[in-house]
């Protein structure tokens, strides 16, 4: 029984730990492409993108502390 609760709290914390850390994700599609650099490069570019498109188009106040990881796909 004891065994069953531990396994259970377990799994219940990996799942909060899980959520917490995608929930400051960023996944981007049809962004328009950036010229070729490095990898760091095309990051910051998409990042400045998403920044731009919230700031402007969407009147939010995001900084790039409120992004944990930007992902381009397509």
């Amino acid at each position: 029984m004891v065994e069953q609760t531990i396994e259970e709290t377990r799994k219940k914390t990996q799942e909060a730990r899980d959520k917490e850390d995608r929930r400051n994700n960023i996944v981007l599609f049809h962004v328009p492409e950036c010229a070729p650099g490095s990898y760091e490069e095309i990051i910051k570019h998409d990042c400045d993108y998403f920044l731009d498109l919230c700031n402007e188009a969407l009147a939010l106040e995001l900084t790039r502390e409120d992004v944990k990881r930007i992902q381009r796909l397509g």
